[in-house]
């Protein structure tokens, strides 16, 4: 006997056929003189296929599979109950099986279920705000966001979706949602104090409303647009405010205006503005939310509940988001704003006392000039503040990534081969050289800044630098850092050396480098000054001073000796500074020297200390390069050689 098809159907040399899968078969007889007959078509039926749950509660559900076709029966109803369309019912403690029969007449059954009593208590908390939707006795978790563990706030959250969203939440008037779970939106007419604006003095009574100024977190405030915005001279509390578009409220430089509850901007189709020296500071007791378009010069977080940018919200800062305490969730949009290249708003989680964190993504921005020194072809020295920012954020890329530029044979600074690699965006790499400075520098045209890095990159003219993604908190450390110990003379008869590396400032605060984190590097780090009076200059800046790195700067370090291992540049968190003050600060002994000619200038500074010596110390003296042809330039001779 044989087969026509044995994954269907087998079939024994005594005849015996035994289904394999559903489908049909014919099977053969050959006798001992070869003739050969088949028989009729055999059908095989498919086997019934079941599944479902092994444990249920008494009173629960669930299904068993499939659910049409044929008949369920259960093996023990008065345990468990089954409809013909596989739906299990808990009865009693205890167990039962279940078998199903399907049109074909084949017969399956389930493994044992077992039925238990629901004793356990499990709440729904879905957005983790401690305040529950829902409960149900379970004897297994009847699925996401449950807990057995009773959330201390109590039940009644009516958006289990929406941690904002709960009847301990402080309400918003008029903004169409139910915060505080009451059951309708609150009115701005009731229950809220009206700033009139009669005068700009936010202590004055008759600006308000109620003929009181507010001052408890209770007071619930609405700014509309009137004749004078308030000015606040003193420090005050109140609970929520709804400010209008285009509305500005002035807080002194030693004021705070203290906030309960909820900033809310309506019609939120421009900024309303917090200005002046002062901050306005989140410090209720449940979190807080802010919504529209916000404009803050300092924002402080200080609530263990945090806070947090609602989705359709845009909130800028100006000057510092301080972060004392608590998580500041940015669901929605978070500006750091740069208006010039002279000042750029810090995240401050950093300063003493201070524990908050942030959660989302940010936008960063560095306010750039025009590159005004022609010898450097519209480059700008940038490192990044975002953590592993794609290349494409900071210009727009061409060029064969990883391939370095090709300088001509006589290394002419001017000009490169005319079949070289170029695009937007360079690194440095020492290493590479070999004839000509020029061949460090390597195109990037995809991938990811390294945190910590500084990169070269075209910008004709001012702008602003914009860069999104999770902020930089951590401490960095760039490694492989080596001096390969090259001189080079160019074309133009300037020397250059290596062991330079361009790093960078990776936070979105001022840095002061730590010469005691970095002692295989030349104490003096080089910045280039792309524009100002000695625009296509490097000016040194002391890692054992006070002077710090403003955001988003790149810079040359030097690895001090040639022919040791590799080093490590060490950036740590710890080294963050709130101040905007660029590069240098004069200390008790120090002399500057200036230099002008053919439209330039240069710079450089002198300290004088009694445990320097005769020859270069990497501890105290900067390898300062010269400049460009033509170019007047005080710069570092070291063994002899220029240093560059």
């Amino acid at each position: 006997w044989t087969s026509s098809n044995p994954s269907i159907a087998t079939v024994t040399h005594s005849g015996v056929v035994t289904g394999v899968s559903g489908g049909k078969v014919q099977v053969f007889f050959t006798d001992a003189n070869g003739c050969s007959k088949a028989t009729d078509t055999i059908y095989v039926d498919p086997v019934a296929y079941v599944s479902g749950v092994s444990t249920i509660c008494v009173g629960g559900t669930t299904t068993l599979y499939p659910t049409s076709g044929g008949t369920w029966v259960s093996s023990n109803p008065a345990v468990a109950s089954v409809s013909m369309s596989g739906v299990v019912t808990g009865l009693s403690v205890g167990t039962a099986t279940f078998s199903f029969t399907n049109s074909n007449g084949c017969t399956a059954g389930t493994g044992t279920v077992t039925v238990t009593a629901a004793t356990v208590s499990w709440y729904l908390d879905a957005d983790g705000d401690g305040w529950y939707a829902a409960t149900v006795l379970s004897c297994g978790s009847p699925g996401m966001g449950w807990t057995t563990v009773l959330p201390p706030n109590g039940p009644g959250d009516c958006n289990d979706a929406n941690p904002l969203i709960n009847p301990g939440a402080t309400e918003i008037c008029g903004n169409g949602i139910d915060e505080d779970c009451s059951g309708a939106d609150l009115p701005c007419g009731g229950g809220s104090i009206v700033w009139l604006g009669n005068t700009p003095d936010w202590h004055n009574p008759a600006n308000w409303s109620t003929g009181s100024v507010p001052s408890l977190c209770a007071h619930h405030i609405s700014i509309p647009v009137t004749p004078n915005n308030p000015v606040i001279t003193s420090s005050v509390t109140v609970g929520n405010i709804q400010i209008a578009d285009n509305v500005s409220v002035t807080i002194c430089g030693t004021c705070v205006l203290n906030v309960c509850g909820n900033i809310t901007d309506l019609p939120a189709a421009v900024n309303a503005s917090f200005t002046g020296g002062g901050k306005v500071v989140l410090n209720g007791s449940v979190a807080h939310g802010l919504s529209g378009k916000l404009s803050f010069s300092t924002l402080q977080l200080n609530n263990l509940a945090g806070a947090g940018i609602l989705a359709t919200a845009q909130v800028d800062i100006h000057e510092y988001l301080e972060l004392r305490q608590g998580n500041l969730n940015v669901a929605g949009v978070l500006n750091f704003k740069s208006p010039n290249e002279h000042h750029s708003a810090i995240l401050d989680n950093f300063s003493p006392g201070f524990s908050g964190t942030i959660t989302g993504n940010v936008r960063a921005e560095r306010g750039y000039a025009a590159a005004t020194a022609t010898s450097l072809y519209s480059q700008h020295y940038f490192s990044s503040p975002i953590n592993n920012v794609p290349f494409s954020q900071f210009a727009p890329l061409y060029g064969s990534d990883g391939v370095y530029v090709t300088p001509t044979a006589n290394c002419d600074e001017t000009q490169l081969e005319a079949n070289s690699n170029y695009g937007n965006v360079f690194e440095y790499d020492e290493s590479n050289v070999t004839t000509c400075n020029l061949q460090a520098w390597k195109v990037r045209s995809s991938g990811n800044a390294q945190n910590g890095k500084g990169y070269s990159v075209v910008k004709n003219g001012s702008g602003v630098l914009t860069l999104t993604g999770i902020p930089n908190l951590g401490n960095y450390s760039i490694s492989g850092l080596d001096n390969s110990g090259w001189n080079i003379t160019t074309l133009q008869m300037n020397n250059y050396q290596g062991g330079w590396h361009l790093l960078g400032n990776p936070y979105l605060a001022a840095l002061d480098l730590d010469y005691s984190l970095n002692g295989g590097f030349d104490d003096n780090v080089l910045v280039l000054h792309t524009h100002g009076p000695h625009a296509g200059t490097y000016q040194p800046l002391s890692m054992s001073s006070n002077d710090v790195l403003a955001p988003f700067q790149g810079f040359f370090a030097r690895k001090s000796l040639v022919g040791t291992s590799p080093e490590t540049f060490n950036i740590q968190q710890a080294n963050r500074r709130r101040t905007q003050t660029a590069f240098h600060k004069n200390g008790a002994h120090q002399m500057s020297l200036e230099v002008e000619g053919n439209g330039y200038a240069d710079i450089t500074y002198f300290n004088f200390d009694e445990n320097s010596t005769n020859g270069f110390d990497p501890e105290y003296d900067g390898g300062k390069f010269r400049s460009f042809e033509g170019q007047p330039t005080i710069y570092s001779l070291i063994g002899g050689v220029w240093a560059g």
